[in-house]
């Protein structure tokens, strides 16, 4: 939804400004019962506290800038040249544009518009500060390669000017007061928040505050706050089965949730992410039974190793996990549950226990599991359980011990302690673990081998690393998990900076690696990772403190998964990647008609050709292919060459429609990669090649080191199908038979009651059509639609077209669609839509 309200955004604000009070927000304006909110409060602070994290620090430091400086200067030049380019051409400078978000931002999901597909009622909020100017000027730019030929109207409203834009995807209103710009996708939102502040607004609303309280601590950072009962409730609404969903949700306890807020902020050296459940007052159902709702008890801190290298200490409660799951068994799968009630019956009589109340019940309610270093090379890794009665549980444990053959469990006393292990290995078959547990007091110990019990067992002053107790601030915790990242991080860096220095080809590298920062360098910098779940009568708050944070790797991750998947490429039986002796011809381009489903930018391929071209006295061949949707261009080229070359390229468009007129076109938003054999760039067109068709020439360069140039030319001939336009019964005619079908040219037409706005449903079976608009018509009058959406509906395609005005009786209505494709059936129907 957002990549179609961006573009709709930019060109208002370059508008003048209207005037509004200075400490804008948009949590005073909108309504307590908003369904989202995602809020970043001081832009500026933000960045400002992130300069404390030791990872800026550590990217700060002299060794680092040492680095970096043996870049070579001509590849800095290109980068700052490139920069110095968007530059000129956005009239506005990056730091203009950091500038920019340097204050208040927000997205507000306030409602959903009914409706058949119904649409969130959006607010967007963003304070651009002094550089509003600049920022929209290059805005502005990018709005009109992107959206050509919108319409725009404007109205007034409580002294300030609304602009109302209509776009394919939905209406959206916008005003801008001072430096804040307000766009939102409902006009009774958005004429709302121009009213004033809201009685009951966001801000005022204590839930709200509390659970911002706790998910951010005071501190300035990204906030997204969710109204989960309302969802909740709306949910079961829409879903029109209360009386089937609402007894899960009482089965489960979700009813008891209330709200859910997250938060992303730096404090002092580390990044926190964190995770708050608003679920006030008595938990029931099996989230009442498996969430903890105390803290953990501090029997078992004492036995923390020395010299750790992770730890999880924690509440731990198996009664309410096993109840809550024979609970969810017996409603599911009765006859299951009888069936596992009847064997453990059983079992408990042959050995004489109650297995979950002598053993399992008998464990917790607290537990604590490190790893930890005492001087061999295999680290020391142990589980502890508290136990309410040790000497039941002794016992049940001696009576479940007599299952195991005499030969695998042993028996000895060491300093007092009775150790139990277990020994697999024989002969010809070593196994390489020996579990080991030993009772002590009111404890179990467990561990891999008697060893490492013997290490452990006589640690009697642990206690928490003194920066855990930094982050916890004196928060009583339910669960809390440790890793010492020092211990894995700079050995690791420690062992990988030799094979740096000595496996990278210096010759043709022209860094210098040896001046990568130390070992020790590295150490000053890296922080330990904590995460902490704090537990009370209000909710339950779950904390992320790291030196790098989890959302940016992860999101990196994802990203590099997407570029880096594997493309599966059309079948070409032409076309092999095989070594060639000799350069190949280029094929003939050759006309390709495109089938592409009503409603749908899906990308069809429209020509791939070859071509050969001699790099380094060596035969390559290479394969170029153009994709395009609805307004945009994909080039891909696949060669053989090293993805520094490919990266570094470049390629060089030339567009022409079929009257010889250029095509104006601009690179995508950052959608360009270079990978082994692969380079993808892509481009914002108008939209004329649905209907005109177009000539591309493409030429694809980059520098080399023996200074010649790479290059690779192609032309392509893009057409499309002929538009035909197929006239129906004027819209009164059709209405007297309410919810008659009648068949004209293969499309099937049907229509309900008449009402106020329209809504036109398509729906598509059989072979795809390629349908181009759809409108009425009285007279000169022309009635366009003004927003369109698509969903997947039992393997058709059903496609909503809007229109602002009523239609008239006496209007045609006209569908304009290619004539390449076998039209098999559409039915149409006209039905009830309250737009914003």
């Amino acid at each position: 939804m957002f990549k179609y309200l961006f573009p709709i955004l930019i060109v208002l604000l370059v508008f003048p400004f209207n005037t509004f009070s200075e400490d804008f927000n948009a949590a005073d304006y909108i309504s307590d019962g908003t369904l989202l909110y995602v809020e970043m409060e001081n832009g500026q602070k933000f960045c400002e506290q992130m300069r404390e994290i030791g990872l800026w620090q550590l990217f700060a430091s002299d060794e680092w800038k040492a680095f970096f400086d043996t870049i070579p200067p001509e590849f800095v030049e290109m980068i700052r040249g490139q920069q110095k380019q968007f530059e000129m051409q956005a009239g506005v400078t990056l730091k203009d544009v950091a500038e920019a978000f340097s204050g208040h931002f927000s997205i507000a999901a306030m409602d959903v518009i009914p409706g058949p597909m119904p649409m969130p009622a959006v607010l967007l909020s963003w304070d651009m500060g002094k550089q509003a100017d600049k920022v929209s000027t290059m805005l502005l730019q990018m709005y009109q390669g992107l959206v050509p030929g919108a319409q725009k109207e404007q109205y007034e409203y409580n002294g300030q000017t609304v602009y109302q834009l209509a776009t394919p995807a939905m209406p959206a209103y916008c005003a801008v007061v001072n430096n804040v710009m307000l766009l939102s996708t409902s006009k009774t939102h958005l004429e709302a928040v121009l009213s004033g502040k809201h009685k009951n607004s966001l801000q005022s609303y204590a839930r709200y505050q509390e659970i911002k309280k706790r998910t951010l601590r005071g501190r300035s950072g990204l906030f997204v706050y969710a109204n989960a009962e309302r969802m909740m409730q709306m949910g079961v609404q829409m879903s029109g089965q209360a009386q089937q969903v609402q007894p899960m949700i009482d089965m489960i306890g979700v009813d008891a949730l209330k709200g859910i807020g997250t938060g992303f902020y730096f404090k002092s050296t580390q990044v926190v992410e964190s995770f708050y459940i608003h679920m006030p007052g008595e938990r029931k159902g099996i989230l009442g039974k498996i969430l903890p709702s105390k803290p953990a008890s501090k029997n078992l801190e004492k036995y923390i190793p020395e010299d750790l290298v992770a730890f999880r200490h924690s509440y731990f409660e198996l009664r309410g996990f096993v109840e809550a799951g024979l609970e969810a068994l017996q409603m599911f799968a009765p006859r299951q549950h009888q069936q596992f009630m009847g064997m453990e019956q059983q079992f408990n009589q042959q050995l004489g226990v109650n297995l979950r109340e002598d053993v399992i019940y008998n464990m917790g309610d607290e537990y604590l599991s490190s790893v930890s270093l005492s001087g061999g090379l295999i680290p020391d890794f142990a589980i502890q359980f508290s136990l309410k009665d040790p000497k039941v549980f002794t016992a049940a444990i001696e009576k479940l011990l007599q299952m195991v053959p005499k030969k695998h469990r042993y028996k000895f006393l060491w300093n007092g302690y009775n150790f139990h292990y277990f020994n697999f290995s024989s002969m010809s078959e070593p196994i390489p673990v020996a579990p080991t547990f030993v009772i002590d007091g009111n404890r179990i110990l467990i561990t891999l081998y008697p060893e490492m019990a013997k290490n452990l067992i006589v640690q009697k002053n642990g206690h928490f690393p003194k920066d855990m107790m930094t982050y916890l601030d004196g928060y009583e915790h339910t669960d809390i998990q440790y890793l010492n990242v020092e211990k894995l991080v700079v050995p690791l860096y420690r062992t990988a900076i030799p094979f740096v220095q000595s496996m990278i080809p210096r010759s043709e590298v022209p860094i210098e690696f040896g001046l990568l920062p130390s070992g020790n360098t590295l150490k000053k910098y890296v922080n330990n990772a904590m995460m902490v779940w704090f537990t009370d009568q209000a909710g339950m708050c779950f904390e992320m403190h790291s030196p790098f944070g989890l959302v940016g790797p992860l999101a990196a991750l994802g990203a590099m998964a997407e570029q880096n998947s594997p493309y599966n490429e059309p079948y070409d039986p032409d076309y092999d990647d095989s070594p060639v002796d000799e350069p190949v011809k280029e094929k003939e381009p050759t006309d390709v008609v495109v089938e592409e489903p009503a409603g749908e930018g899906v990308s069809s391929e429209l020509l791939g050709v070859e071509d050969s071209r001699t790099w380094k006295n060596t035969n390559v061949k290479s394969k170029v292919s153009v994709y395009f949707g609805k307004s945009s261009l994909k080039v891909h080229l696949f060669a053989p060459m090293p993805p520094s070359v490919l990266s570094y390229g470049n390629f060089k468009l030339t567009a022409t429609d079929n009257l010889g007129n250029a095509i104006k076109y601009k690179p995508g938003f950052g959608f360009r990669t270079g990978s082994e054999h692969k380079k993808v760039d892509s481009y914002a067109l108008k939209n004329v090649i649905r209907d005109k068709g177009m000539r591309l020439d493409l030429q694809f360069s980059s520098p080399s080191r023996d200074a010649k140039s790479i290059s690779l030319t192609g032309s392509f001939e893009i057409k499309t199908a002929e538009a035909k336009t197929l006239e129906l019964k004027s819209y009164g005619d059709l209405r007297k038979n309410l919810h008659v079908s009648e068949d004209i040219s293969g499309l099937k037409i049907q229509f309900t009651k008449d009402c106020k706005e329209k809504s036109v449903n398509l729906r598509i079976s059989g072979d795809p059509v390629k349908l181009k608009t759809i409108y009425a018509k009285k007279g000169e009058t022309v009635y366009k639609s003004n927003g369109w959406s698509s969903y997947k509906s039992k393997g058709d395609t059903v496609t909503s077209y809007w229109f602002k005005d009523a239609i008239p009786d006496d209007a045609n209505i006209y569908f304009e669609y290619a004539d390449n494709v076998k039209v098999q059936k559409i039915t149409v129907d006209v039905k009830d839509q309250m737009l914003p």
